[in-house]
């Protein structure tokens, strides 16, 4: 097999593992409070100022409601964002 051939082989492989990752968190979350759609390893890190983490959860509070799904990583969070939720 070519270079050219196992590059495009992995590449193909690594879309299918991609597309499965996505299709498992979309489907796993059915039951979980509304949240942004996390990204594939990396969750949610990008949508959150870590050097502020307030008011990150505030912004989200404000478009998701009290209660919402936060992906760190892959580990996933249910964050309940001021005293009504608690």
């Amino acid at each position: 097999m070519s270079a050219l051939g196992v590059t495009v082989a992995l590449l193909v492989w690594a879309a299918f593992l991609l597309l499965v990752s996505m299709w498992r968190q979309v489907h796993s979350s059915w039951n979980l409070p509304p949240g942004p759609f996390p990204l594939p390893i990396i969750g949610n890190l990008f949508q959150l100022e870590l050097k502020n983490i307030p008011k990150s959860f505030t912004r989200l509070a404000q478009r998701f409601g009290p209660v919402f799904t936060l992906y760190v990583g892959s580990q996933r969070m249910v964050v309940m964002h001021g005293y009504k939720a608690v």
